[in-house]
């Protein structure tokens, strides 16, 4: 009889032996059901359709600032292996809050008004496609940064940009179109500051329009506030953008849309490991989201902390499947600047947008530069 009830417990688990236990992995999207002004619901229900065929799906909505933070945190809990950003910069960011140092990987769904992180790592902008990347492509550590008790993984400043950030917190409207309006609104009364900064412990001071401290490229919609910016390569960008006329502010504004600021006589660049402001009583923003910093700011590079899936290599076999790598083995060379060179485009996202750009910036007249090419 213990013969019997041997070989009954062995066959038992043959078939878990050679098919696998049948059971799908958990994946949970968290959607923030304002961002960008979008209607998401029926985009959703195809997201979940599309992903069900590879996942346990689980759809989670905010209910407010923060909110994203806490979902994520309770589907660790619950062992999802993808989190999925269902929203803007500022939604990425809460739910990358949660993940950073975790073995489960971020997955992006743009559905804001700018998305930033989405874009600089190619990264569709087309739902359909975004979802294959997440069922389909691979994941990889990217660093964040460190700024007093929080964590981001794009970009955040003080200045101008603060300024407009707080702007537009404040708009009913969302989308490109009210950020422009607010730009072009508060751009002829805003007033440059003097920061007072310490970059790996060196004190400089600084009269900036404004400061970024870029892990990524870009704020959004193709505008980039420092194209050489690697979200992988374990250093912190700074971009100190000195004071510039309004006559020069069109040339400014088109570099920015073409990739080229770092070539202009008002930007500097500093690469470093640690940052900080020493002002007091700061307007900031991170990823996009204002912030108030009384005490000054203080960042430092977190390197290869946080996993996320991007989109496959040409070369590489899109049936291979998902592999999430040890946070503390990551690649020997993470070049984000070829891989979204490398990465499929749609017009909306860059050359659509310098396209249009051009086409805003010309009817001032003030652009002695040839348009993009088609």
């Amino acid at each position: 009889m213990q013969t019997i009830a041997k070989l009954i417990f062995i066959l038992a688990f043959i078939p878990a032996f050679l098919f696998g236990s049948g059971k799908k992995e958990l994946i949970a999207l968290i959607v923030n059901p304002i961002s960008g002004g979008k209607k998401k619901e029926a985009l959703v229900k195809k997201a979940v359709k599309e992903l069900s065929r590879t996942y346990d799906v689980e759809v989670l909505y905010t209910e407010g600032p923060g909110h994203a933070t806490t979902l994520a945190r309770e589907a660790l809990k619950r062992r999802a292996k993808i989190v999925v950003a269902v929203g803007g910069d500022g939604s990425v960011n809460e739910v990358s809050q949660a993940l950073i140092g975790s073995e489960a990987a971020l997955a992006i769904l743009p559905a804001g008004s700018g998305n930033g992180l989405a874009r600089h790592l190619g990264i569709p902008l087309d739902w359909s496609a975004a979802s294959a990347v997440i069922a389909k492509g691979k994941a990889i550590p990217i660093d964040t940064v460190k700024i007093n008790d929080l964590y981001y993984v794009g970009v955040a400043g003080v200045g101008f940009d603060a300024d407009i950030s707080w702007a537009f917190s404040h708009s009913v409207r969302r989308g490109f179109l009210s950020y422009l309006l607010l730009t072009l609104q508060e751009f002829p009364r805003y007033h440059p500051h003097t920061y007072e900064l310490e970059i790996d412990g060196k004190k400089i001071t600084r009269e900036a329009f404004l400061i970024a401290f870029a892990n990524s490229s870009q704020f959004g919609n193709g505008v980039q506030i420092a194209p050489n910016a690697d979200a992988g390569d374990g250093f912190l960008d700074v971009v100190v953008l000195r004071p510039f006329s309004q006559m020069e502010g069109m040339r400014i504004a088109y570099r920015l849309f073409h990739g080229t600021l770092d070539e202009d006589e008002h930007t500097e660049r500093i690469r470093c490991k640690k940052a900080s402001i020493r002002n007091k009583r700061l307007r900031a923003h991170i990823d996009g989201e204002p912030m108030c910093f009384e005490d000054g700011i203080h960042l430092e590079i977190v390197p290869s902390s946080l996993n996320v899936i991007i989109p496959k290599q040409p070369e590489e076999s899109v049936s291979a499947g998902v592999g999430l790598p040890p946070l503390l083995s990551p690649p020997a060379s993470l070049n984000f600047l070829s891989l979204a060179a490398s990465a499929p485009r749609t017009l909306t996202q860059n050359r659509g947008a310098s396209l249009a750009s051009y086409r805003f910036f010309r009817l001032f007249r003030y652009i002695p530069i040839a348009p993009p090419s088609a």
